[in-house]
């Protein structure tokens, strides 16, 4: 029984798992849609030679997500591991 009910969780975790990533693969914008968007805005400041900053905000109600999907942004920038 109790195995059962890790079972169904393990789904419902791999199942958000699959949403979210759907999510943030519809929400990513490339440096250049957002340069003809926002011409006055730069987007390209270097950190070095190699490597670039964006400063973000994320901003939502209560329990809406936030920092789960800054952390599978983070996660999929390879700027966190397991």
């Amino acid at each position: 029984m109790e195995e059962e009910k890790k079972a169904k969780e393990y789904e419902e975790v791999r199942t958000l798992e699959k949403k979210y990533k759907e999510e943030v693969k519809a929400v990513v914008v490339d440096k250049a849609t957002l340069n003809r968007a926002y011409p006055e805005v730069s987007y390209t400041h270097k950190i070095s030679d190699q490597e670039t900053s964006l400063n973000l905000v994320i901003i939502g109600h209560v329990d809406s997500g936030k920092s789960t999907l800054t952390g599978h942004l983070l996660f999929k920038l390879g700027e966190v591991t397991n």
